[in-house]
């Protein structure tokens, strides 16, 4: 695993394919966010997904400046043909994160494969557009050098409690692609980091019950899994968020400078008002809004100072 590789401005040729590893009771904001932060070299997506709220025309622009418009994204939600799946019920009674509504379904007569629609092969379902992830990309790995794994984390970690979610960082590592680790911001991987401790693949959920099973029965030896999962967030993708070198502090300077510049230029520091450790909590329909203060803003203010005394401390 690690950072992927970046240049400041590509070939408009240059073609980058990633994996979007991410839990589906996420914002889909976030996912965005998180996306086109992975896209422009930012680490956390809480300030992107601020401004995607304030000015997409900014993001806009900043995507084309960096020239990477052609930076191709895999995620599931789009790539995956819900109407040969899921579409046609909600067994579980799933609602937005948001709204609070039941998730509708489409009456659309395309037939339906789920793990263990004929035929099968291994017991698994051939037709199933479901139950392949690991092995996509697996497949698509082998074939270029260069295909990744963007991890979105949720604002509560979320993401590492769901059974496909794991398959998938475990997949990646294993066949060696570059992972690179988004989060909201670095408090919520504070706050978050001690629970983590205790994960274990029994424990996991999925919206289905057969896709935990299925997982399951692909993991021989649970508890060697379990320490090789703890090894894997606790020794490769935390330390690789968390570790910079010169270089990559230097970025940072830049990071810092291009969200004073949008201040700037806006007349406004609304940029740097981001979200508490958890985020827009939503509580049933309720979404709990942020007080928007003077001392706020004043805080996020003193935390880009403080980031920058630190870098040239390191520097």
């Amino acid at each position: 695993g690690g950072l992927r590789p970046r240049t400041a401005c590509p070939s408009l040729n240059h073609f980058s394919l990633s994996r979007v590893t991410h839990h589906w009771g996420n914002i889909f904001r976030d996912l965005v966010a998180a996306i086109v932060a992975d896209a422009l070299d930012e680490a956390e997506y809480d300030n992107i997904a601020n401004l995607l709220d304030r000015d997409v025309g900014c993001i806009q622009q900043w995507i084309a400046d960096c020239c990477v418009s052609n930076h191709t994204y895999w995620v599931c939600a789009f790539s995956v043909n819900q109407h040969s799946g899921i579409c046609g019920a909600n067994p579980h009674g799933a609602r937005g994160p948001v709204s609070g509504h039941l998730h509708p379904t489409c009456s659309c007569s395309a037939q339906k494969y789920f793990n263990s629609t004929p035929p099968l092969h291994m017991n698994r379902s051939v037709r199933c557009e479901m139950n392949k992830f690991p092995e996509m990309m697996a497949f698509i790995s082998a074939r270029d050098l260069n295909f990744s794994q963007v991890i979105v984390v949720d604002v509560r970690f979320d993401i590492f409690t769901r059974a496909w979610c794991i398959a998938e960082l475990a997949m990646a590592d294993a066949v060696g692609m570059r992972q690179h680790l988004t989060v909201l911001n670095a408090h919520t991987l504070e706050r978050h980091e001690a629970k983590l401790r205790f994960l274990k693949i029994e424990n996991m959920q999925a919206l289905r019950p057969e896709d935990v099973e299925e997982v399951l029965r692909t993991i021989p030896d649970k508890q060697l899994f379990d320490q090789s999962l703890q090894a894997l967030i606790f020794e490769r993708l935390f330390p690789t968020w968390y570790n910079l070198d010169a270089q990559e502090q230097s970025t940072i300077v830049g990071r810092v400078a291009r969200w004073q510049a949008v201040a700037i230029l806006r007349r406004s520091l609304g940029v740097y008002e981001g979200r508490s450790s958890l985020g827009p909590a939503v509580i049933g329909a309720q979404e709990v809004k942020m007080k928007e203060t003077k001392d706020s803003v004043g805080h996020a203010q003193q935390e880009q100072v403080d980031h920058l005394e630190h870098i040239d401390m390191h520097c």
